[in-house]
């Protein structure tokens, strides 16, 4: 491993990690689906987008999470269309 444990962390109830434990570990998908599904479902792909100029304008005039209003704007035309 690069990097060392710190040893003020490690004792009975948080052993250090062997070869062994690491080859048997599970993937989070396999331990917490649902969890993982609701986080997959919410995730956020960053892009980028061009719009016109008073459309833009008029969303960063709106709020200064202008950006997550546009998503949210979208995501209701989306859910009724």
């Amino acid at each position: 491993m690069k990097n060392k444990p710190n040893p003020e962390l490690i004792d009975e109830t948080n052993p250090e990690w062997t070869e062994k434990m690491f080859n048997e570990a599970l993937p989070a998908s396999q331990i917490l689906p649902e969890l993982l599904k609701s986080y997959n479902e919410n995730t956020q792909i960053s892009t980028t987008i061009s719009f016109d100029a008073k459309v833009l304008e008029f969303f960063k005039s709106q709020s200064k999470d202008w950006q997550m209003h546009i998503n949210e704007v979208l995501k209701n035309y989306i859910a009724s269309h």
